[in-house]
């Protein structure tokens, strides 16, 4: 019954009120929600004693002097293997040219053959 008997100018004036608020509503509702707590992280360790601290640098010492023993005897091993087989393909290398020669002078004889048989 009031719709009915308001002007035409009432209700666009309460749906502006009504957009308006809602509108208002809708972006505190954002805001709020996106507002972030304050977080605080804490670390809380217990230094460790010095008796400690050396037992683990002590440690970690003679791991790291292992391993480099280690990276030390496959850089040599390496090294040894690489030599051994520049060694190798060197004496192969001699086989073949001889092999070579020799092939050429059993080539030389078979053309003398086949030369005096025509």
């Amino acid at each position: 019954m009031l719709l009915a008997q308001a002007s035409n100018g009432d209700v666009i004036t309460w749906n502006f009120i009504l957009v308006i608020t809602t509108i208002i509503v809708n972006v505190g509702l954002i805001i709020g929600t996106r507002r972030t707590q304050k977080r605080e992280v804490s670390f809380e360790f217990e230094p460790a004693s010095k008796q400690e601290f050396d037992k683990h640098v002590a440690h970690t010492s003679r791991m790291h002097d292992i391993l480099f023993d280690e990276i030390r005897k496959v850089n040599g091993n390496t090294a040894k293997d690489i030599r051994e087989t520049g060694e190798r393909v060197a004496g192969v290398e001699k086989q073949v040219e001889l092999l070579n020669q020799r092939m050429t002078q059993i080539d030389n004889k078979l053309d003398r053959l086949i030369e005096r048989k025509h």
